[in-house]
């Protein structure tokens, strides 16, 4: 279980501190998951991995992605009633941001 999820890491300024994640990483032995990683710049990121995160979250930015282009394929091809057709836009946008994601990490 995410123990630590209800407790946010970050300051008033929504600011990663990373060496919070330091001292909780010394002390536990669990793996240390970052939350809301949509709002965090690569930069915190790789500096919250090199202090003890191994999952990052990216919640958000994959369901816009993946809505905006639902909604873009239901647009586009009012016509269209195959469910893997209308969907299989969706899943290739968000395999798209998720590797974007990886590679500036």
């Amino acid at each position: 279980p995410d123990l630590l999820a209800p407790f946010s890491i970050v300051n008033s300024e929504d600011v990663t501190e990373i060496d919070k994640i330091e001292q909780v990483h010394k002390l536990v032995s669990t793996p240390l998951v970052l939350h809301d990683g949509s709002s965090k710049s690569a930069e915190e990121i790789k500096e919250a991995i090199a202090a003890g995160v191994v999952k990052v979250n990216w919640n958000t930015c994959l369901r816009e992605a993946w809505s905006n282009a639902l909604r873009q394929t239901s647009i586009s091809n009012p016509e269209e009633i195959k469910p893997y057709n209308i969907l299989k836009p969706s899943v290739e946008v968000v395999k798209k941001v998720v590797e974007e994601k990886i590679e500036k990490i």
